[in-house]
């Protein structure tokens, strides 16, 4: 019985300890309109009382009917007062060039691609934080695409 218990006490502070690097892992879901251009997925998360080191990463939930082979998508990481820490614009590739796969993990008709996005970005102790994202296809309704996330950890 006390073996059991130990078990279960070591088992909970590993998941504890996984979770305290996490300062957000969030997906955001698109109706049947798909995913509009103009209108920003946003992730608001903040930080303690420490400067942190972070990893910021995309995760994007797609299925086979998405038309491209790639995405393009734009992002902003704004402080609490609304000034840009960080910008860019990237693509990111769905489905293998040469045999047309998708990319990522999952099964049937739904996969999951994470890549990361900015790596040893330092993030102010004690502030707050949005990351905007918009997809720049050039379709105002982009379909196929299910749902977008963001994870963003502590090294």
């Amino acid at each position: 019985m006390v073996n059991n218990l130990f078990k279960i006490l070591i088992f909970l502070i590993i998941m504890i300890s996984c979770n305290e690097k996490k300062l957000i892992d969030k997906f955001k879901d698109f109706d049947q309109r798909g995913w509009i251009s103009n209108t920003p997925s946003i992730f608001n998360f903040s930080t303690k009382d420490l400067d942190y080191i972070t990893n910021v990463s995309l995760r994007i939930k797609y299925d086979i009917e998405y038309p491209y082979q790639n995405l393009y998508y734009n992002f902003n990481i704004l402080d609490s007062i609304d000034t840009i820490v960080k910008k860019e614009l990237n693509e990111m590739i769905l489905f293998d060039e040469i045999n047309g796969k998708p990319l990522g993990s999952g099964i049937s008709k739904t996969f999951i691609l994470d890549e990361k996005i900015i790596e040893n970005l330092t993030l102010k102790k004690n502030s707050s934080f949005s990351i905007h994202i918009y997809q720049k296809m050039r379709e105002k309704n982009l379909i196929g695409i299910q749902s977008i996330g963001v994870l963003v950890k502590k090294n």
